[in-house]
């Protein structure tokens, strides 16, 4: 038996997803739909009974209400739409019952709807954002050792290895040696290449390019970096 008590974050996190817009590209399935910018906020929480039909018909709405809400939804940046099928019809009210209860989306709440969401966590959006830059500078500095431990793996592998290419690590996994080719090409082709860098700069500036789309994301920079 279904219990919408059971339905967490983590499951919006991993559904598929289209790109706002192409809803053509839904299936006619009854489902609660997630509009999400870059970052995985999730703006607005809506449910279809035939979601394809639904999300066709509303983009192209008159109706003001329709018309104002997709407009939000362009403001906001809205780049994918997730989507979590619905077991069947019976059950479609209450996940999305659920799913509201859990996001509160900004854009589900007439009174508010000028706020940022907030995905629930453990952590406040200040503690998320220290823990953010924590975490950055333990990757900066995990990768600096991983890269000074790769000439004695190298020398590992090719004295112990298979072949002198791959050696088995107990109860973490295998250690390949990857080739990757840098190539020079002739005078001609890298003539052709600057001339399109060039062309693509132009029609940036003249407005011939048009923006296909535009993903943000967060930066970190610690007190090191600025030295």
């Amino acid at each position: 038996m279904f219990d919408p008590a059971l339905l967490t974050v983590d499951q919006v996190r991993k559904l598929p997803t289209i790109p706002f817009g192409q809803f053509e590209r839904c299936e006619e399935i009854a489902a609660c739909y997630f509009m999400q910018d870059d970052f995985g906020r999730v703006w607005y929480i809506g449910q279809a009974h035939n979601l394809r039909q639904q999300l066709v018909s509303e983009a192209a709405a008159v109706e003001d209400s329709v018309a104002d809400r997709y407009a939000q939804f362009t403001a906001n940046h809205i780049t994918t739409v997730a989507i979590w099928s619905a077991p069947s019809d019976g059950v479609l009210a209450a996940a999305t019952a659920r799913w509201l209860e859990l996001f509160d989306p900004p854009l589900n709440d007439p009174e508010r709807p000028y706020r940022l969401p907030v995905i629930p966590d453990d952590l406040n959006p200040e503690q998320a954002a220290r823990r953010f830059m924590e975490i950055k500078a333990m990757i900066t500095a995990l990768q600096a050792e991983a890269e000074a431990l790769k000439p004695n793996v190298v020398s590992f592998v090719e004295e112990y290895g298979t072949d002198g290419q791959k050696i088995e690590i107990p109860e973490l996994g295998k250690i390949s040696l990857s080739a990757r080719k840098n190539w020079r090409y002739s005078s001609k082709v890298e003539a052709l290449s600057n001339k399109l860098k060039q062309l693509k700069k132009e029609e940036e500036r003249n407005g011939t390019a048009t923006v296909e789309s535009v993903s943000r994301f967060p930066t970190a920079r610690g007190l090191t970096d600025l030295r």
